[in-house]
């Protein structure tokens, strides 16, 4: 299902995903950010999912400058050791 654009209103927006440049701690890289764009006005926005998107891009980005594992490393070693993610609470 298409979006219609919340500038316009007529237009339908696509999502598009570019590479910017970041700067954290002096060290500098590139990270996709996302935003609409309307085929119809030619705007460029960004909506509540672009902006989390976009913020867990710099967090990874931060992460990984202060040496810290991402995610995905700590997914892959949690399964390694065959740890599951739940974790029971006392009663």
């Amino acid at each position: 299902m298409k979006e219609n654009c919340d500038i316009c209103g007529d237009g339908e927006v696509s999502l598009e995903v570019e590479k910017v440049s970041v700067s954290y701690n002096g060290q500098t890289g590139q990270i996709d950010s996302e935003y609409l764009l309307c085929d119809s006005c030619g705007s460029e926005h960004a909506g509540a999912e672009q902006l989390r998107a976009n913020k867990r891009s710099m967090l990874a980005f931060k992460k990984e400058v202060d040496g810290f594992l991402s995610g995905e490393e700590i997914r892959e070693i949690r399964s390694s050791f065959n740890l599951s993610a739940y974790i029971p609470t006392h009663q």
